[in-house]
């Protein structure tokens, strides 16, 4: 973590918009008049903490610009409600998508904010009726909803989950139909996934991604998620900029080491599978800057 004597200087992420969109993307806003890459996802692909996530070193790799549309917890909704990255994808040579979770989508049981994916904006009559003694006006987050469900009544959550999955499979589906060009899935919690309910029944399953598989052109799995990289290689959070008070949310994220990796194993998906792409690294791959 860069430290300064009165704490780290917090990341300027440039905010901007694209077209007629109300959604803040983060910046620098791209030159959209050559050639470019789609990256649509999360808080990875926004690059929390990050001075250079990895869309931005696969820029570096390729020599070919990076749109970063990734949003901090972002859904599928937002894409289906901004038409954004539907008409960004028409130029784009490609558009590569993180795999988003399995509750940051709006769904028969409940309705979450059409921008910021993870607000928990309403329950419906069926959630009520199911979870009778659970007060809704409690809850902000989707996340926090989850746990409480959960813990609530395992079985009924179980019941919702299902429909969470068939919910999560069938937007993905609507979101990918929308996009124009090759389409390439990067899966973060592929290393730490089940098909059955343990150890986190809301992360996305092997038989999810498979469902999605005919639609797109190839499926990556990411590096080990933070808290295995931070047991192999030490404090995971070097250059990665954040305050005391964030420092447990930072530890959470992947960090820059495999953010680094993530680029090379993206670069070269993209430069095999996707015409028109270099063939070869254009620019020198130089260590990014990490805030120092």
């Amino acid at each position: 973590m860069t430290c300064e004597k009165f704490g780290p200087r917090p990341i300027d992420y440039l905010p901007c918009r694209y077209g007629t969109s109300r959604t803040l993307y983060r910046g620098p806003r791209a030159d959209l008049r050559g050639p470019y890459t789609l990256f649509l996802g999360g808080t990875e692909t926004y690059g929390k903490f990050l001075r250079t996530p990895y869309p931005a070193l696969v820029q570096e790799r390729l020599g070919v610009t990076s749109v970063n549309l990734g949003l901090v917890n972002g859904g599928p909704d937002v894409y289906l409600h901004d038409r954004t990255a539907t008409n960004l994808s028409l130029k784009a040579q490609a558009t590569v998508m993180q795999v988003p979770t399995v509750q940051n989508l709006s769904n028969r049981y409940y309705s979450v904010h059409p921008r910021r994916n993870d607000r928990f904006l309403r329950a419906s009559p069926v959630l009520r009726t199911i979870f009778r003694d659970v007060d809704f006006s409690e809850f902000h987050f989707t996340g926090h909803l989850m746990r409480h469900l959960q813990h609530q009544d395992d079985e009924m959550f179980l019941v919702l989950l299902v429909e969470l999955r068939k919910a999560w499979v069938a937007r993905m589906e609507d979101v990918i139909d929308r996009l124009a060009g090759p389409v390439i899935l990067i899966w973060f919690d592929a290393h730490d996934c089940r098909n059955d309910d343990g150890p986190d029944p809301l992360k996305v399953t092997h038989d999810m991604i498979e469902a999605l598989r005919p639609k797109v052109q190839d499926i990556l799995y990411a590096p080990a998620p933070a808290p295995a990289l931070s047991t192999a290689r030490g404090d995971h959070t070097d250059g990665m900029i954040f305050s005391p008070m964030e420092a447990s949310a930072a530890r959470q994220m992947l960090g820059l080491q495999a953010h680094i990796d993530l680029a090379r194993i993206l670069s070269s998906a993209l430069r095999d599978r996707v015409p028109g792409m270099p063939s070869r690294q254009t620019m020198p791959q130089n260590t990014p800057q990490t805030g120092r």
